[in-house]
């Protein structure tokens, strides 16, 4: 998998900052960005945006009160939700799978339903995390996207991954 250099540099400064392991931050930005530091998602029926980034800071949630351009900014993007992924893993020691979950379903759902509701996202991002973890990337040359609009790329290798990974079973 390619990851661009920007990318790599902003994850490796936030995941040294907060203790988080690079690989993990890795394998969480590709569910849910598919590493596109520009995405934007779970629309509502406006079609208005309320995630955004490379780690989808939610508007009400990890990036409540900061304004759409601050969480699209790639730094920001990248210190606030390691920060959030960390005091998600430190509400549940020694269990990365309930820790992972908090990140998607907040920590409060995560102790009230467990990681079982959303496990396919869980297994996804430990997936990827494993594929990280065995150097299964290279880094490529950081290519600016307008903000707010997924490359062609990006979209072919997010369909791409999750057909693999649902026709192989992991979902």
């Amino acid at each position: 998998m390619d990851v661009p250099q920007n990318v790599l540099d902003a994850l490796t400064r936030a995941t040294t900052r907060h203790g988080v392991e690079l690989a993990l931050a890795l394998g969480l930005s590709m569910v849910e960005s598919g590493l596109d530091p520009n995405a934007e998602g779970d629309q509502d029926a406006a079609g208005v945006p309320h995630s955004f980034g490379l780690m989808q800071l939610y508007d009400a949630g990890a990036g409540y009160g900061h304004t759409r351009e601050e969480l699209l900014n790639l730094d920001n993007n990248t210190d606030w939700g390691c920060a959030y992924l960390r005091s998600c893993l430190d509400a549940f020691p020694g269990d990365i799978y309930t820790g992972v979950s908090a990140y998607n379903q907040g920590i409060g759902g995560a102790r009230e339903r467990g990681w079982a509701l959303n496990a396919p996202y869980v297994r996804n991002v430990l997936y990827y995390r494993d594929q990280f973890r065995d150097g299964g990337f290279t880094s490529t040359p950081s290519t600016p996207t307008k903000p707010g609009c997924w490359s062609l790329g990006v979209v072919l290798t997010v369909v791409a991954t999750f057909g693999i990974l649902k026709l192989g079973g992991v979902l």
